[in-house]
C-alpha cells in the first residue's frame, strides 16, 4: 500500500539547507518521508482506538487524525522567514505554537510529543531509543463544523459571526503590547511590508498575473499612509498593536460541539504575528468578501467594533484589506504551478485593486474618446471598482427620446437624435445629474464623446463649483484596432452606442484639443488591454496626479 506512495512526498523531510558535515551522521539515520507516512497512516502506531487515519499536507506541515487527535509534525524547510531545517529548531517550533494557540484554544492544544525510533529502526509513540520529530498533540476538531465548510453549505449565520467578533476583542484586549511589537506598526515598518510583498508578487508578472492591479495597490499603499499618518500613530499610542493570531481566516475557525473555536496562529516569524488588530479583523472580513459573504463580514466587524470599542478601525479596514488580498495573491502566485491557482492569484490582485480603488473624497471622471476608443469599456470598470455612478450619453439620449438603451435609432430619426439641439439637451442632462449626485457626496464618471472642447471644460468647471476632485481621461486607439472594434460592435447588435465607420471617420475630424482642463488633470490612455485593467491604470495616475 506504502510502497506506492505519491513520488511528490518523497523527500519531504529532506532538509532544505546548505550541507553541514558535522550532522551528515544524524541526517543519514533520520527517517525518510515513505516511513513517516507509512508509520502515522497506520492505526497501530497510535496508543488509542484510530479506525483510519486522515492526512492532511500544507506546504510546511503534516496533520494526521487519528480517532479524537490530530499530530501536527513540521516539514524540515529553510524557506527564510521560517526555519525547521533542524530538530531542535522544529521542537521549539512545536513548543512555540503550543504556548501560542493556547491562548484562543488551551482545550484543543495538548502537548508536545516526540516521536521516538527504536533499535530496529520502526517509528513510535512509546518512549524508545531516540526522539527523531517531535508533534504537536491536539484534540481533533469537527471537520464539518470549519467555518469555510459552513460558509459553503449556507450554514454560517451573523450569530457565530457576531460570537467571533466578541472572542477576537476579547483576545485581543489579553494579547501582548510590549514594546517591540509596535515596532511593526510604525508608518515606515508599514511602507516596508508592503514593498516586501510587492516585490515578491512582482516575480510572477506577467507570467501568473498582470501588474496594474498590483501598481494600484503600491499607489495606495503608498498615498493612504501619508495621508494617514496621524491615524497610524495614534493607534499605537492607543494600544492597539498586539501580537494576534496572525492567519484569521475561515479554514483556521471552527464550530466545535457549539463553541467557536480560532486554531492554527503563526508561530515561526513574529513578524507576521505581530500587528494592528485591524488587520487581523481585515483579514477574515477579506476572506468573507472573496467568497461573497458581504453581510458576514459586515457582521463580524461591527461585533468586533463594539466589543473592542475601537470606531477608528473602520478607517482602516480598506487599507488592510487591500494588504491582505495583496498576500493572498503572493502565496496563490508562490504556489501557482498550474491554472487553478493563477485564476486565484488573479482574483486576488483584482480584489486589492477593488479595495484600493474607492476615491478618498468625491470625484468626477470624464471619460472621452471618438467612438470605438473602449472609454464605455472602462468607464463601467471604474464604476466596478470605484462604486462611481456612471451617466452615458448614449443611454441618456436614447432614454430622452423614447428608445431602449440597445436598440438602433432609424434612419428617420437619426438626424433629430443626434443633431446639435439634442446633443446640447443630452450633454446639459449629463451634468445636471452629475451635480445632484456630486452632492450628494457620490463620485461621477461621465462617458460621452466629449469630442468638442467645450464640453470638457464644462465638466471641468462643474468639479470646480461642486469643490470635488477632477480628471478627464481621454481614450484612444490606433484607427485599424478602432475599426475592428466597431465592425464587431455592429455585429452583434448588442451594444448601446450607434457609432459607425463612418461616424467615426466624422468624429475624428471634428475632435478639438483640450483647453480650459489643467494638464495636471488629463489621463491619456491607450486602451489596448482589458477594460478592467485599464482601469486600474488610470485609478493609479489618478493617484499619482493627486500626490503631485
Amino acid at each position: 500500500m506504502h510502497g506506492s506512495l505519491n513520488p511528490a512526498l518523497r523527500g519531504i523531510f529532506s532538509v532544505i539547507h546548505k550541507p553541514d558535515t558535522k550532522a551528515s551522521s544524524v541526517a543519514a539515520s533520520m527517517p525518510t518521508a515513505p516511513q513517516f507516512e507509512e508509520a502515522m497512516t497506520n492505526p497501530a502506531f497510535y496508543p488509542f482506538p484510530a479506525d483510519k487515519v486522515e492526512v492532511h499536507r500544507t506546504h510546511i506541515s503534516l496533520v494526521f487524525l487519528a480517532g479524537d487527535f490530530a499530530f501536527k509534525i513540521k516539514k524540515p524547510l529553510d524557506l527564510g522567514f521560517l526555519d525547521f531545517s533542524t530538530l531542535e529548531k522544529r521542537k521549539k517550533a512545536c513548543e512555540d505554537e503550543l504556548v501560542l494557540n493556547r491562548r484562543l484554544a488551551p482545550e484543543i492544544y495538548l502537548a508536545v510529543i516526540p516521536i521516538f525510533m527504536d533499535e530496529q529502526g520502526a517509528l513510535t509513540l512509546f518512549p524508545s531509543g531516540r526522539p527523531v520529530e517531535y508533534a504537536v498533540k491536539m484534540k481533533r476538531l469537527d471537520q464539518c463544523g470549519m467555518f469555510d465548510v459552513l460558509l459553503q453549505q449556507g450554514k454560517l449565520d451573523n450569530k457565530a459571526m457576531e460570537e467571533l467578533g466578541g472572542i477576537m476583542a476579547n483576545f485581543h484586549a489579553r494579547a501582548d503590547a510590549r514594546p517591540s511589537v509596535n515596532a511593526y506598526a510604525f508608518p515606515e515598518a508599514i511602507l516596508n511590508m508592503w514593498a516586501e510583498d510587492l516585490a515578491q508578487v512582482r516575480e510572477h508578472i506577467p507570467r501568473v498575473i498582470p501588474p496594474e492591479p498590483m501598481d494600484l495597490a503600491e499607489a495606495f499603499s503608498k498615498s493612504f499612509v501619508q495621508n494617514n499618518e496621524a491615524l497610524l500613530l495614534e493607534r499605537i499610542r492607543e494600544n492597539r498593536i498586539r501580537d494576534c493570531h496572525g492567519d484569521l481566516h475561515l479554514q483556521n475557525i471552527c464550530l466545535n460541539q457549539g463553541k467557536v473555536v480560532v486554531f492554527d496562529c503563526i508561530e515561526f516569524n513574529e513578524k507576521f504575528r505581530c500587528m494592528d488588530v485591524a488587520s487581523e479583523i481585515a483579514f477574515l472580513a477579506m476572506d468573507l468578501e472573496c467568497r461573497g459573504a458581504t453581510a458576514l463580514a459586515r457582521a463580524f466587524t461591527a461585533s468586533y467594533i463594539e466589543h473592542a470599542q475601537d470606531p477608528n478601525l473602520k478607517k482602516l479596514l480598506s487599507f488592510y484589506k487591500c494588504y491582505r488580498a495583496l498576500v493572498r495573491a503572493k502565496i496563490m502566485c508562490l504556489r501557482a504551478n498550474g491554472e487553478p491557482l493563477g485564476d486565484m492569484a488573479n482574483q486576488y490582485a483584482m480584489l486589492a485593486a477593488q479595495y484600493a480603488a474607492p476615491f478618498a473624497r468625491p470625484t468626477l471622471i470624464c471619460m472621452a474618446g471618438i467612438t470605438g476608443s473602449g472609454k464605455s469599456g472602462v468607464a463601467q470598470e471604474m464604476a466596478n471598482l470605484t462604486g462611481a455612478v456612471v451617466f452615458a450619453s448614449d443611454v441618456i439620449r436614447k432614454t430622452m427620446f423614447g428608445f431602449e438603451p440597445t436598440e438602433k435609432i432609424p434612419e428617420p430619426a437619426v438626424k433629430e437624435v443626434y443633431g446639435q439641439a439634442a446633443s446640447q439637451k443630452v450633454y446639459q442632462s449629463m451634468l445636471d445629474q452629475a451635480r445632484e449626485n456630486l452632492g450628494k457626496g457620490k463620485s461621477v464618471i461621465l462617458d460621452a464623446t466629449f469630442t468638442l472642447s467645450q464640453g470638457r471644460k464644462a465638466a471641468y468647471d462643474l468639479a470646480k463649483e461642486c469643490g470635488v476632485d477632477f480628471f478627464l481621461v481621454v481614450c484612444s486607439l490606433p484607427d485599424e484596432i478602432a475599426k475592428e472594434r466597431i465592425w464587431a460592435r455592429y455585429k452583434d447588435g448588442q451594444s448601446v452606442s450607434d457609432g459607425t465607420l463612418a461616424v467615426y471617420k466624422a468624429q475624428k475630424k471634428e475632435w478639438q484639443p483640450t483647453e480650459g482642463v489643467p494638464g495636471s488633470r488629463i489621463i491619456d490612455v491607450q486602451t489596448l488591454r482589458p477594460p478592467c485593467l485599464l482601469a486600474c491604470k488610470v485609478l493609479t495616475k489618478a493617484i499619482s496626479l493627486k500626490k503631485g
